[in-house]
C-alpha cells in the first residue's frame, strides 16, 4: 500500500483548540469560547517557557560590544542567555570562554571599571529584558558577545489561521494541556438526578480533570524527554580543599 511520501503535518491555532475542546467533550459555540482558549493558550505556552529550556527556543546571536561599556540590554524576545563566549574580530575570528557568574557575585567584584577582554559575565533578569554585565569591562571595539539565546515562544493571536510557534513533536502536548486548562475553566455542577442520585452536568466532572491532566503530564513528559540534548554527561569531582 502506497503511503503519502509527505512529512508535514501540522495544527493551526484553531485546530488545536477545537480538539482540546473536543476532549472536554464540550462544543465550541460561541466568539468567547475562541477568546479564552487563546488566553489559556498563551498561559500554557508561558508556563512551558519557565519550565527548563527549549530546545527550539535556542538562537545563536552576537552583539556587537562597545569600549568601555559593561552592561547590555537584550532586545525582545530574549528571555535569558544560556552561555556566551567573547569573540575577537580580526583577520580571523577567535571564540574565547567566558564564565558565567550570578548577579551577587558580580556585583561583590571591587572595580568594575577595569578593562580588558571579559572573562566573566552576568545575567539580570528585568522587567523589560535580560541586562547582560561583563566583566572586565570591554576595552576594544573588536569584541563581540556570542551567545545562545534563549528567546520567548511566540504569542497566540487573534489570527487562528497561525501555526503555533512549537515543533510538530510537542502538538500532542499542546493540545492535551489546553484541553486541562479548559476543563479547569468549565467545571461540571452536582445536580440530583431524577433517580434522586447526584450527578455531574453542564461541564468536565472531577474525574475526567484528573484524567485530562494525567494525559497532558504524560504527553509533555514525553516530549520534553525526546527533547534532551543527546550529548553525553560527564562528572568531575572537586579535589580541592575548602570553598570553591
Amino acid at each position: 500500500m502506497a503511503t503519502s511520501g509527505t512529512y508535514t503535518f501540522t495544527l493551526d491555532v484553531i485546530d488545536v483548540i477545537e480538539e482540546a475542546y473536543e476532549r472536554c467533550s464540550i462544543e465550541l459555540k460561541v466568539g468567547y469560547d475562541l477568546v479564552t482558549a487563546r488566553r489559556s493558550l498563551n498561559l500554557l505556552l508561558t508556563d512551558w517557557t519557565l519550565d527548563d529550556v527549549n530546545l527550539w527556543t535556542l538562537d545563536q546571536t552576537e552583539l556587537v560590544l562597545t569600549s568601555g561599556t559593561a552592561s547590555y540590554t537584550l532586545a525582545s524576545p530574549a528571555f535569558s542567555v544560556l552561555d556566551a563566549c567573547i569573540r575577537v574580530s580580526g583577520s580571523s575570528d577567535t571564540d574565547y570562554a567566558i564564565e558565567r557568574i550570578s548577579i551577587e557575585q558580580y556585583l561583590e567584584l571591587p572595580d568594575k571599571t577595569t578593562q580588558g577582554r571579559p572573562v566573566q559575565f552576568a545575567v539580570e533578569r528585568g522587567r523589560s529584558g535580560p541586562v547582560v554585565y561583563l566583566y572586565p569591562t570591554p576595552s576594544a571595539a573588536t569584541y563581540s558577545l556570542f551567545y545562545y539565546r534563549i528567546r520567548d515562544i511566540q504569542d497566540i493571536t487573534v489570527t487562528y489561521t497561525d501555526n503555533p510557534d512549537v515543533p510538530k513533536r510537542f502538538l500532542p502536548a499542546l493540545c492535551s494541556g489546553l484541553a486541562w486548562y479548559l476543563s479547569e475553566k468549565n467545571k461540571a455542577k452536582m445536580v440530583t438526578g431524577s433517580d434522586g442520585r447526584p450527578q455531574w452536568v453542564d461541564g468536565v466532572s472531577p474525574q475526567d480533570r484528573l484524567e485530562l491532566k494525567a494525559r497532558y503530564t504524560e504527553d509533555y513528559t514525553k516530549a520534553k524527554e525526546a527533547d534532551a540534548d543527546r550529548a553525553s554527561l560527564f562528572i568531575r569531582p572537586w579535589r580541592g580543599y575548602g570553598n570553591r
